[in-house]
C-alpha cells in the first residue's frame, strides 16, 4: 500500500529533541530516502505495515529507521454479520494518536484494517461463551463492582446469542485472528508478539475518566435523542481531554438530534472502537491497573481498574 506521508514539523528538531543519532539512519538505510525525508518533508512508503492515515515527527523517523511504532486496535464487533463494526487503530508514542478509524462488515474487511504491527487487539464482544443459559462468571464478578456507576454488563449466553445472531460472533472472530497469528489471552502478556482479548467500554470509561456514572450515549428506551446526542458529545470530548490521545487525531465529529438513529448508532460504534483501542494501549502500559473478571475457560472481561481499587 503506497501512502504519501506529509507533515509540517521540522524533523531535525524532533530528532535532536529525542536525542537520537541521525547517523544511524545513514548507516542502516538508503541515504537518498533519508535525504528526501529531511529535505522536503514527505516520503513515499510502500509497506502494508504502515496502515495509517498520517504520521508526524518522530513517527516518520521511526518508520524510516525500521522501528515502526506498535499499534493498538479496538473493534466494536457487531454481534450479527451484515452489520457494521467500528474499528480504530492507535499508534504508540508520546502522545498517542488515532491513525485509522472506520467501519467494516466482513471479517476480511476488519483484517484489512488491522496493521501487521498490531500489538494488541481489544474486542468489545463476548469472546468466550461456554454457558448455554444465564450469564458468565465475568458478568457475575463485574456487576457488583460497577453497579453503582450504572456500568454493569449485559448477560451473555450461547442460547441467546445463537438465537438472535445465528452464532457467537466473538468466538468465530477470535478464530479468524488466531489464523493471522494473534494469541487469545485474557491477560496482557508482553512476551506475546500480538494478542487479542475481550474488553467492555462502559466500566472502562468509568475507570479511565473517573466518572460517577457511565455516559448515557446509547440509544435506550426512555432516553431522549437529545440526551443521547449530549452523551455522544461528552464521550468524544472526554476522549480528547482525559486520555493520552491527541485530540486533533480523533475522528471528526458533528452530531445533532436531527440525525437518524442509524447515524447516531454509527457514532456510537466508532467511539466504542476508539475507546477499545485506547483500553488496549492502557492495559499494555499499566500492568498495575489491570483486572480480569472471570476466566479464560469460562468467559472473561479484561478492564482497567477503578483508581480507588489500585
Amino acid at each position: 500500500m503506497s501512502k504519501c506521508l506529509k507533515r509540517g514539523l521540522e524533523l531535525l528538531d524532533v530528532v535532536w529533541e529525542w536525542s537520537l543519532d541521525v547517523q544511524c539512519l545513514l548507516d542502516e538505510f538508503d541515504g537518498a530516502l533519508v535525504e528526501s525525508l529531511f529535505d522536503d518533508g514527505a516520503v513515499e512508503v510502500e509497506d502494508d505495515e504502515l496502515h495509517v492515515s498520517y504520521i508526524h515527527g518522530i513517527g516518520i523517523y521511526k518508520s524510516v529507521a525500521g522501528c515502526i511504532c506498535d499499534m493498538f486496535v479496538g473493534v466494536d464487533l457487531a454481534w450479527s454479520r451484515g452489520n457494521e463494526s467500528g474499528v480504530a487503530v492507535l499508534s504508540d508514542g508520546d502522545p498517542v494518536r488515532v491513525e485509522t478509524a472506520g467501519f467494516a462488515v466482513s471479517d476480511e474487511d476488519m483484517l484489512d484494517m488491522i496493521p501487521k504491527r498490531a500489538k494488541l487487539v481489544a474486542v468489545d464482544a463476548p469472546l468466550v461463551v461456554p454457558n448455554d443459559e444465564g450469564q458468565r462468571p465475568a458478568e457475575d464478578e463485574l456487576r457488583p463492582v460497577y453497579h453503582e456507576y450504572n456500568a454493569g454488563p449485559y448477560p451473555a449466553n450461547r442460547n441467546w446469542l445463537e438465537k438472535m445472531c445465528g452464532e457467537v460472533r466473538g468466538e468465530n472472530f477470535v478464530d479468524v485472528l488466531r489464523d493471522e497469528g494473534f494469541e487469545h489471552n485474557s491477560h496482557v502478556d508482553h512476551r506475546v508478539e500480538k494478542g487479542v482479548l475481550e474488553v467492555y467500554p462502559h466500566p472502562a470509561m468509568v475507570a479511565l475518566f473517573e466518572l460517577d456514572t457511565v455516559i448515557p450515549y446509547k440509544d435506550k428506551q426512555g432516553r431522549s435523542k437529545q440526551d443521547q446526542v449530549d452523551g455522544l458529545r461528552r464521550f468524544h470530548t472526554l476522549l480528547g481531554e482525559e486520555t493520552r490521545l491527541v485530540k486533533s487525531s480523533l475522528p471528526g465529529f458533528t452530531v445533532s438530534a436531527k440525525d437518524t438513529k442509524v447515524a447516531l448508532k454509527r457514532f456510537e460504534d466508532i467511539l466504542d472502537g476508539v475507546l477499545s483501542a485506547y483500553i488496549a494501549w492502557f492495559l499494555w502500559h499499566n500492568s498495575d491497573r489491570v483486572r480480569v473478571f472471570g476466566s479464560q475457560a469460562e468467559g472473561y472481561i479484561t478492564s482497567p481498574t477503578l483508581p480507588k481499587h489500585t
